[in-house]
């Protein structure tokens, strides 16, 4: 009896296996009539290129682009030519400029049997006759060097004011603006145009010319 039960599982363990090999290998195949792939490709047409995807998509406009850079040109142009005449100017001051300021800075007077550097006066004109050396400029026919003068005895008594802060270099164009407040600011600008023409310019004065400056700064000279 023992052994008929064995034998039993063992059937039972036998057909089970086989029956679940073949449930999860069996492959179906189906074969497909002619008839269905006629029906089923039917409306195509293999010698038809197909037809390509319409898009909205158009090239950017750039005529808009070349009309505004055909505008700049002209200004492209003129800032060219600025920079070309700025480093034209900038050499001319490098090779011509320093020399002819030093040659106007290194200028002497004589005062009887001495000789004065216009420079050492530049340094502390509050310790110097400033007066004294202007006519003794004006008597040696030295009338560049007496507007230099004239115009120092400016600044001086400006100083003295109190209307502007004396400092030895100090550009012109600051000592106008610290005058920018006083009614006398016009003549003082006119005068410093003067004198910044005369000697650092090159040019030559004679007398007449000397005197009708004179009178520009003599009028100023009132006024401060």
């Amino acid at each position: 009896m023992r052994y008929l039960h064995l034998f039993s599982l063992f059937v039972f363990l036998l057909f089970s296996s086989i029956a679940f090999g073949n449930d999860s290998t069996a492959v179906v195949k189906k074969n497909l009539s002619k008839t269905v792939w006629k029906e089923a490709t039917k409306n195509l047409d293999y010698r038809k290129t197909p037809k390509e995807y319409a898009s909205n998509w158009q090239p950017p406009d750039i005529r808009g682009w070349g009309d505004f850079f055909s505008a700049l040109a002209p200004l492209l142009k003129l800032v060219v030519y600025l920079l070309i005449a700025a480093l034209i100017g900038l050499l001319l001051y490098v090779l011509v400029g320093k020399d002819l300021l030093s040659k106007n800075s290194n200028k002497r007077i004589k005062q009887g049997t001495e000789s004065i550097d216009i420079e050492a006066i530049e340094r502390n004109p509050f310790e110097v006759d400033l007066q004294n050396l202007l006519r003794n400029a004006i008597e040696a026919g030295e009338y560049k060097l007496a507007v230099r003068l004239y115009y120092l005895i400016l600044i001086k008594e400006l100083s003295l004011k109190n209307h502007i802060y004396w400092k030895k270099d100090k550009p012109n164009y600051q000592y106008l603006q610290e005058t920018s407040k006083y009614p006398y600011h016009p003549e003082f600008q006119k005068a410093t145009m003067i004198f910044e023409y005369v000697w650092y310019g090159d040019t030559t004065i004679q007398s007449a010319e000397y005197s009708q400056i004179a009178t520009t700064f003599s009028n100023l000279q009132k006024n401060i």
